[in-house]
């Protein structure tokens, strides 16, 4: 019985040390660990008439990823709105490409196409990521997505995906608020502070809707100023 119980202590060392052997080439080989990898695979969609699901252009974009505290960096990564889920483009040790969807629920934060992507914590948003506008005493998030459809054109049939639809969010004053446009944005202050708004957004001829992450950083930061 003694042998026996040596044996097996034995046989698990061994494994154990050839899971770390195995998992050092691969650090070594590629900077990261086995923790990345521990996702599903992914299978892109088929049957597609018109548009892809991802953010931006359908493709790579190079980005950094943060899980469970740990930062990788020049990862190859695929946003998609419509699954909302992150993709994980890398060659495995034969040197085959792999794609895999990263476990949302180990991501803290992702920095992908000079944006900055946090798991949502909003449950009234409904998506499991948001973008990270403005992070100071009014937090401030965009949440993407895209539709798909049954499409059927002339020799075509499948599905199409829609343009990107976003989402504008404001945390104020312990209140989750959603905003859409200029006027729905004023309302969210009080009244003494909306004339200011106001004359901010005429001036810089702001509309919401189209404004870019970098010019709604700008407002929020205004309005903070502003309002203290």
């Amino acid at each position: 019985m003694i042998l026996f119980v040596i044996l097996i202590d034995i046989v698990s060392y061994g494994q154990n040390e050839l899971g770390e052997a195995q998992k050092e080439v691969f650090n070594n080989r590629y900077g990261l660990d086995v923790l990345l990898h521990q996702g599903k695979l992914y299978y892109p969609e088929i049957n597609i008439a018109s548009g892809h699901p991802f953010l931006g252009d359908e493709g790579v974009t190079v980005g950094e990823i943060v899980i469970e505290g740990r930062r990788y960096g020049d990862q190859k990564l695929m946003y998609n709105i419509f699954l909302q889920e992150f993709v994980l483009v890398f060659n495995d040790l034969n040197g085959a490409e792999k794609q895999i969807v990263i476990d949302p629920d180990k991501i803290d934060t992702v920095f992908f196409a000079n944006q900055v992507f946090i798991n949502n914590q909003f449950p009234q948003i409904g998506k499991a990521f948001i973008q990270l506008v403005s992070n100071g005493s009014i937090p401030c998030y965009i949440a993407w997505g895209k539709n798909k459809e049954i499409s059927s054109t002339v020799g075509v049939r499948g599905y199409s995906f829609s343009n990107e639809k976003k989402a504008y969010y404001l945390f104020y004053n312990s209140t989750l608020y959603q905003f859409r446009n200029n006027k729905s944005f004023v309302s969210i202050f009080p009244e003494d502070q909306q004339k200011m708004i106001k004359d901010y957004l005429k001036t810089n001829k702001y509309k919401i809707g189209k404004i870019n992450p970098g010019q709604l950083k700008q407002l929020i930061d205004f309005v903070e100023e502003g309002t203290h």
